[in-house]
C-alpha cells in the first residue's frame, strides 16, 4: 500500500503495571504494517491518562479495571461522560467477574479482554472494533507472517537492551513479554543470533559496563550492580569471559580490549 492508504490509530493504554503496558505496546508494534499503524502511549494513572485525553485525541483507549486511586470503571465512565471521549474503549483484565464486565459495558467499555492478551484475540478484536474486520488489511493468517523469526528476536533484544539492569531478566521473562513458548523462543534466539540468551544477555550488560567504565568517578561495585549483574565477582569473570579482561585491566588500558568484541549480529 502507498502511504496515503496507511491507517492511523492512536492508542492510550492505560495499567498501573508498566510492564503490561509494555506488553501491549510490543503487540501493537507487531500489529503495525503496511496498512494499519498503532501509534501507542502509555500511562499508569487514570488521572494522568485523563490529563493526556484532553490533550490529545485518541482513537483507542485499552485500561486496566484494579488500579489505585481511580480504578478502571470509574475512568471510563468519567472519560465518556465529561470529556466526551468519542472513540473505542477496551477493557483489559485479569477478572472475568460478570459485575466486573456487566459495569464496564454500561460505563461506556466497547469491548473485554481478558489478561494475558492472546495477539490475535487483540487484531480480531482492533480490527472489528475500527471497521477494518473485512478487509486486506491484516488477518489472523498474516500474523505469523507479521513476526517473522527475525522480528521476534528483535523484539526480544529491544526488550532486553531496556530491562538488562534488572538482575532477575530470564529467557522465561522475555519470552511471555513476546507472547512466544520458551522452547520455539530459545530455539529461534539461537538461531538467529547464534549464541545463547544467557550469552547475549551478558553481553549487552558488559557493552554497558564498557561504557560506564569510561566514568573513572565510577566504582566497578557500582557498575556492576548498575548493568544488572548480582555479585562483584560475577561481573568481573564474565567481562573477561567476553572481553579477556577483568573490568580493572580494561579501566587501565581500554585500548586491549579485543576488536572482536561486538554483539552478535543476525
Amino acid at each position: 500500500m502507498k502511504n496515503d492508504d496507511i491507517k492511523l490509530f492512536d492508542v492510550l493504554i492505560l495499567d498501573d503495571e508498566q510492564f503490561v503496558c509494555e506488553n501491549i505496546r510490543l503487540k501493537l508494534k507487531r500489529l503495525s504494517h503496511e496498512g494499519v499503524q498503532y501509534n501507542t502511549t502509555l500511562c499508569n494513572t487514570a488521572s494522568q491518562a485523563m490529563n493526556m485525553i484532553r490533550e490529545t485525541c485518541f482513537d483507542i483507549i485499552l485500561t486496566d479495571i484494579k488500579m489505585p486511586f481511580i480504578n478502571g470503571l470509574s475512568f471510563i465512565q468519567t472519560v465518556r461522560s465529561e470529556l466526551a471521549f468519542k472513540g473505542k474503549i477496551f477493557v483489559v483484565s485479569g477478572h472475568d467477574n460478570f459485575d466486573y464486565v456487566r459495569t464496564a459495558f454500561i460505563n461506556g467499555a466497547d469491548d473485554y479482554l481478558l489478561k494475558p492478551i492472546s495477539i490475535s484475540e487483540l487484531n480480531e478484536k482492533l480490527l472489528k472494533a475500527i471497521n477494518l474486520h473485512d478487509q486486506d488489511i491484516t488477518t489472523n493468517r498474516d500474523i505469523t507472517a507479521i513476526a517473522t523469526f527475525e522480528n521476534i528476536v528483535d523484539y526480544a533484544i529491544e526488550y532486553m537492551q531496556e530491562n538488562y539492569t534488572d538482575p532477575d531478566l530470564n529467557m522465561n521473562d522475555v519470552a511471555t513479554h513476546i507472547s512466544v513458548s520458551y522452547n520455539h523462543f530459545s530455539n529461534l534466539f539461537h538461531k538467529e543470533t547464534n549464541t545463547s540468551f544467557p550469552s547475549f544477555l551478558k553481553k549487552i550488560r558488559v557493552e554497558k559496563a564498557i561504557e560506564l567504565l569510561k566514568d573513572p568517578s565510577m566504582k566497578i561495585s557500582d557498575i556492576c550492580y548498575k548493568v544488572g549483574f548480582k555479585y562483584p565477582q560475577q561481573f568481573s569473570r564474565d567481562f573477561k569471559i567476553v572481553t579477556g579482561l577483568y573490568p580493572t585491566q580494561y579501566r587501565s588500558s581500554p585500548n586491549v580490549v579485543p576488536s572482536s568484541f561486538e554483539l552478535d549480529q543476525h
